[in-house]
């Protein structure tokens, strides 16, 4: 895991109490490496193991972390590169109940 990447992890592990959450680890290792992984961290919400990096490459990313914030349609409302903070991420989700 990049070193960003597991500063947000607390980040993401508090959002995710308040709304879905779905994480993707591009091109993180072999499924058990990326099981073994997310235990040791105590990880609960749902995560996406993109071996390959074909769901990053459908989004576009080039780099991590990114963060996607979607409407109730599925729609891509907001889109961060880069370390993001907790309080950042609640606005944008807050923001995108208006789309909705």
């Amino acid at each position: 895991w990049c070193p960003v990447c597991e500063l947000e992890q607390g980040m993401i592990d508090n959002l995710s109490r308040d709304y879905p959450v779905i994480s993707i680890a591009m091109q993180s290792g072999e499924a058990e490496e990326v099981i073994r992984y997310l235990s040791e961290q105590g990880v609960d919400y749902p995560v996406i193991n993109d071996q390959q990096g074909s769901i990053a490459r459908l989004y576009g990313v080039r780099g991590v972390p990114a963060s996607f914030v979607l409407d109730s349609s599925g729609e891509v409302r907001f889109v961060t590169r880069g370390y993001t903070s907790e309080w950042g991420m609640r606005m944008r989700l807050w923001l995108t109940r208006f789309w909705s």
